[in-house]
C-alpha cells in the first residue's frame, strides 16, 4: 500500500476533508451580511433626514423665486442629489428610506416589521425638526426666500383636489422605482445603481410638484 508522508490515501483524503470542514464553515459564516440593529438604524435614518432637510430646503431658502433663476431646476436636482448621496451613505444600515413613504410601503411590502418601521418613522420625523430648526439659525429673517423654512402649501393656481393626485404620483414614481431597483430580486446584479436611479426620480417628482404644492 503507498503511504503519503507516512499516511495512507484514503486516511489523508479523510483528514484533508476534516480540515475543510471548519474553513468552510468560517467562511460561509462570515460570508452573510451583518443586519445592523435597531438604534442604528433609527440614528442612520434621523441623520440622513436632518441632512436631508438642510440641504433640499437649505437650496430653497436660498434661491427660490428668484427672477432669472431656474430654481425649481436647482432644487429639484438639490433634493434628487441628496437622496442619492445619503442613501448610499446610509443603505447599508438602515437600507437608506430616508421618507416616511418609503418606509411605509416597505411596511406593506413585508421588507420590515411593524416595530422597526414605527421606530424609523419617528427617527425621520424628529430628523426633519432637527434640520428645520438648525436651518433655523442659518437662514436670519429676511433671508428665507421662501417666508417659511422650505415647508409645503399647496399653490393658488392648483386646487387641493389637483395636488393631492400630484401628490399622489409623484411618492408612486418614488415608491415604485424603490421596489423595482433596491427590492426586487431580478434586478439584484444592477442594485448598486439603485441609489442614483431612486435619486433621479426625486429629482423628476420635484421638477413637476415644486411650482404645485412645493413636493
Amino acid at each position: 500500500m503507498e503511504k503519503t508522508n507516512g499516511i495512507a490515501p484514503e486516511n489523508a483524503e479523510l483528514l484533508q476533508e476534516e480540515s475543510a470542514q471548519p474553513k468552510a464553515a468560517f467562511q460561509e459564516e462570515n460570508a452573510q451580511p451583518k443586519t445592523a440593529s435597531l438604534a442604528k438604524k433609527c440614528a442612520a435614518e434621523f441623520i440622513a433626514m436632518t441632512l436631508f432637510v438642510i440641504f433640499g430646503c437649505g437650496s430653497a431658502m436660498g434661491i427660490a423665486k428668484e427672477p432669472g433663476s431656474a430654481w425649481i431646476f436647482q432644487v429639484s436636482l438639490t433634493f434628487g442629489l441628496a437622496i442619492t448621496v445619503l442613501a448610499s451613505t446610509i443603505g447599508h444600515y438602515s437600507g437608506g428610506h430616508i421618507n416616511c413613504a418609503v418606509t411605509f410601503g416597505l411596511l406593506v411590502a413585508g421588507q420590515i416589521g411593524a416595530l422597526e418601521a414605527t421606530c424609523i418613522v419617528f427617527s425621520q420625523l424628529a430628523g426633519s425638526v432637527m434640520g428645520a430648526g438648525l436651518l433655523s439659525c442659518v437662514f436670519q429673517k429676511g433671508t428665507d426666500l421662501t417666508g417659511a423654512l422650505g415647508s409645503n402649501a399647496v399653490s393658488e393656481a392648483f386646487s387641493k383636489t389637483g395636488a393631492l393626485l400630484a401628490e399622489f404620483l409623484g411618492t408612486f414614481l418614488l415608491m415604485y422605482t424603490v421596489l423595482e431597483t433596491a427590492v426586487n430580486p431580478a434586478t439584484e446584479a444592477g442594485r448598486v445603481m439603485a441609489c442614483v436611479v431612486i435619486g433621479f426620480s426625486v429629482f423628476l417628482a420635484h421638477s413637476v410638484l415644486i411650482p404645485i404644492d412645493g413636493c
